[in-house]
């Protein structure tokens, strides 16, 4: 009888930790997103320099690009931020998608400007 008890609490046991076993496998094969890779939460330190390093971009760009509004930039900076937040290294890739969105706003609204002053809009029929 004792037997029995005792090798059925071992069955019990196996099964369990095979249940577990195949449930980590399967979780470990299945493949990376990119939210998989980004930092879940950031400590109160790097959100501020986070914050001075996208100020600094926002005054550098606003200097450098004069023909665009700094609310434009602004959104430009945040965007990129987004963006960035989705690989392994944010902050390295946030300056050159930053200035990449702020060269692609200007260049929009250089395209509007020429329509505008040309007054050749196209109407869709």
């Amino acid at each position: 009888m004792l037997k029995n008890k005792l090798t059925s609490w071992y069955n019990f046991l196996t099964q369990t930790h095979m249940k577990n076993l195949n449930a980590t496998l399967s979780n470990e094969l299945e493949p990376l997103t990119f939210t998989d890779l980004s930092f879940s939460a950031i400590s109160a330190a790097c959100a501020t320099k986070l914050e001075a390093l996208k100020n600094e971009l926002v005054r550098r760009f606003t200097a450098e690009f004069t023909d665009i509004q700094a609310n434009i930039v602004r959104q430009a900076v945040d965007e990129a931020d987004a963006l960035a937040s989705l690989t392994t290294v944010p902050y390295l890739l946030l300056p050159t998608l930053a200035e990449e969105k702020i060269q692609n706003a200007r260049n929009w609204n250089r395209h509007q400007q020429t329509i505008l002053q040309h007054g050749e809009l196209a109407f869709a029929a």
